[in-house]
């Protein structure tokens, strides 16, 4: 079954953020899933354990693996889940490329900042470009993240990110964004995903929504009704 990795070669784009929100909005609609945490610093990992404390359900199982065994695992276990979600490290890495040659979806997150465009420069230059000569199937989702929870700059930022993305071809981005919300920062605190907290404060709302757009934008990839390897960028409104 379907392979999908979140991942980037720049540190703190929110790869463990997004990974922990999407698995657990996966496993609650019945969609039986695993986390593999590849990355070194196990922050999936320690999200799951401090979820199983919580004994909050639905479960999220989990495994940590890196080193050269990570591409022969992810495709054993997608034989035993409907979905295999990988939390690749933050640089690049033997673990990110290796998930790269399996993965049937990138999903790629990109802050508004000129660091992160010139590690998406590198990387699509570098790194997808050259695993697609052996992946070709590989499906690259971008999902703008971390964005400005202000309209007027978050509009400005989605400009802008449109702006350079549309020099690069074979990529899908996602209509949908994430905006840096304390309510991410909430939920990780207590083993939940965004959507498992409780009240009706606005912001939550918002951030619920985006996580839970980003989701449905993720399965109609996987089911083939966006952009493959070979499309053009779709628009993005901001």
């Amino acid at each position: 079954m379907p392979i999908i990795v979140v991942g980037s070669s720049k540190g703190g784009c929110g790869k463990s953020t997004i990974t922990t929100n999407l698995i657990t909005m996966h496993q609650a609609k019945g969609l039986g899933s695993l986390l593999i945490d590849a990355d070194s610093q196990r922050s999936s990992s320690n999200w799951v354990a401090l979820r199983a404390s919580r004994g909050l359900t639905p479960e999220v199982v989990a495994i940590e693996k890196t080193g050269g065994d990570l591409k022969r695992s992810a495709v054993e276990m997608a034989k035993h889940y409907e979905h295999v979600f990988i939390d690749a490290p933050g640089h690049n890495s033997p673990e990110l490329r290796a998930s790269l040659v399996v993965a049937d979806v990138l999903l790629y997150p990109v802050k508004p900042s000129n660091f992160d465009a010139w590690v998406f420069h590198q990387d699509f230059e570098d790194l997808i470009s050259n695993v697609r000569s052996i992946n070709e199937g590989l499906k690259v989702m971008v999902v703008m993240n971390g964005l400005s929870p202000s309209p007027a700059a978050r509009g400005q930022e989605v400009l802008a990110l449109r702006e350079f993305l549309s020099a690069y071809s074979g990529l899908y981005v996602s209509p949908h964004f994430v905006c840096q919300r304390s309510s991410f920062i909430a939920a990780a605190r207590e083993g939940r995903a965004v959507h498992e907290l409780p009240g009706k404060a606005d912001s939550l709302a918002r951030a619920q929504m985006e996580m839970e757009s980003v989701h449905t934008e993720l399965m109609k990839v996987l089911a083939g009704e966006r952009p493959e390897a070979s499309s053009l960028i779709e628009g993005v409104q901001p």
